[in-house]
């Protein structure tokens, strides 16, 4: 079982592939969308609208994170994941 910050973090994400062109969506490995999508909470309720442009929605932490690890090991390209360490660095 997975804590509740996770379940709800996973929840977000599902949320957001939604969105998300097809062709990046297809990149996941299905086990990780599975591990998503059963460890997704069934309480928890979203309250912001996915379909606005990322840089207005409020995400959680734990969704940040998640969105990171899918970023830097399925979308980002060489040059991509050097920046995003970058980045990381700072932080």
């Amino acid at each position: 079982m997975v804590s509740k910050e996770l379940s709800e973090a996973a929840t977000e994400v599902i949320e957001i592939l939604k969105y998300t062109n097809e062709k990046e969506v297809s990149k996941i490995p299905k086990q990780f969308i599975s591990f998503l999508q059963e460890n997704c909470s069934k309480e928890y309720k979203i309250t912001d609208d996915y379909s606005r442009p990322f840089a207005e929605i409020k995400l959680k932490p734990k969704t940040e994170a998640l969105l990171g690890i899918i970023y830097l090991k399925y979308w980002a390209d060489e040059e991509g994941k050097k920046e995003f360490q970058k980045k990381l660095k700072k932080y």
